[in-house]
């Protein structure tokens, strides 16, 4: 047995802190793969009206999801580190 338990509070905090950054991870790379599949049709397709309109709300949202990654992944750092 442990000489210092963890608190059944603050193991639910630190697994939901996990699952929340792992979860706007996977959010961040199927955006990216999106905003890389988007492109292709660019490419491929010569850049129809309609795929040019759905590029740009496409990168606003991966670039959201990084900033809320990177603000969780800044917070929790300094919640270990004090």
């Amino acid at each position: 047995m442990a000489n210092h338990p963890i608190k059944v509070t603050e193991a639910r905090h630190a697994f939901s802190t996990q699952f929340c950054v792992t979860a706007t991870g996977a959010l961040v790379l199927a955006l990216l793969a999106a905003q890389y599949a988007l492109r292709a049709m660019d490419v491929l397709w010569l850049a129809p009206l309609w795929l040019q309109i759905a590029h740009p709300p496409g990168t606003d949202a991966l670039w959201t999801a990084l900033v809320v990654l990177t603000a969780r992944l800044t917070l929790e750092s300094a919640g270990a580190a004090g």
